[in-house]
């Protein structure tokens, strides 16, 4: 028997939009900065989410920080079931994210109720593009 660790992040994209083609996932407008045009500002956005590992039902949850460290945000919960046969799981999540200011807001992660992980997503005002 292969052990197969626990669950891990193996893709954590910010995109516009996915489509699926043929099965796959077209990822269109992968972004790790944005620029509203004012604040405040609610953006659209979808996460690209790929789960690699262990076996069995597992859930995780985001909280998404202001630069300031507040949780301004809370997507649903998201349970999902990896297996032998399938030990990988995409989940595309959409999301509006209220944007009051200018800064680094930071998605955290919660596996099974542990801390996993942040991603950043770099709020940059308008002005400051060179």
């Amino acid at each position: 028997m292969v052990n197969v660790p626990l669950p891990q992040i193996v893709c954590f994209t910010f995109c516009d939009e996915v489509q699926v083609v043929n099965g796959k996932y077209c990822i269109l407008g992968v972004f790790y900065r944005i620029f509203p045009p004012l604040f405040p500002y609610t953006y659209n956005l979808n996460i690209v989410m790929g789960w690699y590992g262990e076996q069995g039902m597992h859930h995780f949850d985001i909280i998404l920080n202001d630069p300031h460290g507040q949780p301004i945000l809370m997507l649903p919960a998201y349970r999902f079931e990896l297996t032998l046969d399938r030990p990988y799981v995409n989940v595309v999540l959409q999301a509006q994210i209220p944007l009051h200011v200018p800064g680094n807001y930071h998605f955290i992660v919660y596996l099974n109720d542990e801390l996993y992980g942040e991603y950043p997503l770099q709020v940059v005002v308008t002005s400051s593009i060179n």
